[in-house]
């Protein structure tokens, strides 16, 4: 993990979810995102959870703000997916090839938030989203391809391109690989142990468990 272009993406201990500093993005747009290369772990072909915490600015988000990507605007999301504020509003919403849905719920800003997203029963099961432990959406019958097929770079803040930069604070990354951990209603705890375990799961920082 690390930053990609101008790095405008800091650590800042002005909003504080869990120890002492989150990573704060300006919104600015390109180069200014933190990225995770692409590689063979980060091709998602069954169970997959994606979760972070976030703090958006006071400033009304702009369309398309995102949290996290394997996405650029070039036109097709091919593979890849996006999870992001709507094109209008503070609901959530997820893409992906074959699977879209937005949140039903408006964003407080300017508040911690947790936000999920699960896939169980594999290529072709279920997908839902989770807004601090509720379900805010769910679609049955997911693509039968794996999520980020072509192995994009998964980006936090902004799409890998620089585009939709988030302006806020996000922490706890975690992303979950052969692991489906809710598909009901849970409990937010406090972080867990930094792990990596790429059987089955590659996990980047603490977060809920």
């Amino acid at each position: 993990v690390g930053a990609h272009g101008s790095p405008s993406a800091k650590v800042s201990n002005e909003q504080v979810k869990f120890g002492t500093g989150a990573a704060y993005f300006d919104g600015t747009g390109s180069g200014k995102i933190l990225v995770v290369n692409g590689r063979e772990s980060l091709k998602f072909p069954g169970d997959v959870t994606f979760e972070l915490w976030f703090y958006a600015h006071a400033d009304t988000p702009q369309s398309g703000d995102t949290f996290m990507s394997a996405y650029d605007s070039s036109g097709d999301i091919g593979h890849g997916f996006r999870l992001g504020f709507s094109n209008s509003g503070t609901k959530v919403f997820f893409s992906c090839y074959g699977c879209e849905r937005m949140g039903g719920t408006e964003v407080t800003l300017q508040t911690w938030h947790h936000y999920a997203v699960v896939r169980s029963g594999g290529a072709g099961g279920s997908v839902y989203l989770f807004l601090d432990g509720v379900v805010d959406a769910a679609v049955a019958g997911s693509h039968t391809t794996a999520w980020n097929h072509n192995q994009k770079t998964v980006s936090i803040g902004a799409n890998e391109d620089g585009s939709g930069g988030f302006r806020g604070w996000i922490d706890e990354v975690r992303i979950s690989k052969g692991i489906a951990r809710w598909t009901s209603t849970f409990s937010l705890r406090g972080p867990s142990p930094p792990s990596f375990n790429p059987t089955p799961a590659p996990s980047f920082a603490p977060t809920e468990a």
